[in-house]
């Protein structure tokens, strides 16, 4: 079993449950959001549900570390923190929240997968933090084959502005959260999960209201029953329980390997999205979810924390 070096086997297991719970929660979340903010944003504006999903959580989650008693980071780590909330949880979610009112939950699924093939590709070529393997390099491009049997499923759309724009977020999405997945594993391992956690959200929060109150007419804002209670389960499952399981799954894993869990939220979103939202699934779509899947495989073998050299 590929591990972090220090790590016990008992931290191993609890990170692989923790990595399971997110695979779970984060394939769920698509379809919060699109339920939370309506096919057009009708209901919530993108930006609007960004703000409010995390830094209202983030709030009680610091109230309940503070009434704790627990340390708050230096300077430093607090830094370190922003860092990695600016690229995961700002840039990424935002430009995710932003690209489905664009594009199917299923195509933004499967474009999310290129994630592993991201984070390896800055593991070994920038951080050098794992070896070359032919094997990865196989399963890379099989994945990417994958897409592009995606691609020509849905070239018929793909004359469409807002189709083009819904990808391209999707892609910068991926790019942001794979370097904030290898930064975020600079953060000190005695730094409590739970209170990075809501020290990222209230961060995330912060710089995301303004946004909002800037670009979008609050005026406008009109969640019914059902918004409110996705709302409730994006702050509950998708902000507190996943990204925590997140953070400490990277402290016990490679980021490689925890990269892995866009392959199980592929599957989960594309299931959702045909028996929930009636999203299309032709020939090649399964067929390029096959070949990625593939690939996912041929990564895996190749790489894990079992081959990662230390960092410089």
């Amino acid at each position: 079993m590929p591990e972090q070096t220090g790590s016990t086997r008992r931290q191993v297991v609890k990170a692989y449950l923790a990595l399971a719970a997110v695979s779970i929660l984060w394939g769920l979340t698509f379809a919060g959001i699109i339920v939370a903010m309506g096919e057009k944003g009708e209901k919530f504006p993108p930006f609007f549900l960004a703000w409010l999903r995390q830094l209202l959580p983030g709030m009680f989650v610091m109230l309940w570390c503070i009434l704790q008693k627990q340390n708050l980071p230096s300077g430093k780590v607090f830094v370190q923190l922003i860092v990695a909330a600016l690229l995961m949880l700002v840039s990424s979610n935002v430009l995710i929240t932003w690209s489905l009112l664009y594009i199917p939950s299923g195509l933004v699924g499967l474009l999310f997968t290129l994630l592993p093939g991201f984070t390896l590709f800055i593991e070994v070529v920038i951080t050098r933090t794992v070896p070359f393997r032919w094997t990865g390099l196989a399963g890379i491009s099989l994945g990417f084959a994958g897409l592009y049997a995606i691609y020509l499923q849905h070239e018929g759309s793909m004359d469409e502005p807002n189709y083009i724009a819904g990808i391209g977020l999707t892609i910068l999405a991926v790019l942001t959260w794979a370097a904030g997945t290898i930064y975020a594993k600079r953060l000190p391992e005695k730094l409590s999960p739970w209170l990075s956690t809501g020290i990222q959200l209230v961060i995330t929060g912060l710089f995301l209201l303004p946004i909002s109150y800037f670009t979008e007419d609050w005026t406008l804002v009109n969640p019914d029953t059902s918004s409110w209670i996705a709302v409730i389960f994006l702050v509950i499952s998708d902000s507190l329980l996943a990204y925590t399981a997140f953070l400490y799954a990277l402290r016990h894993l490679s980021g490689t390997v925890v990269s892995l869990y866009s392959y199980i939220n592929t599957l989960i979103i594309v299931l959702v999205g045909i028996l929930y939202f009636h999203e299309y699934a032709g020939p090649l779509t399964i067929a390029g979810t096959a070949l990625t899947l593939g690939g996912v495989y041929l990564v895996n073998k190749a790489y894990g924390l079992s081959t990662q050299k230390p960092a410089a």
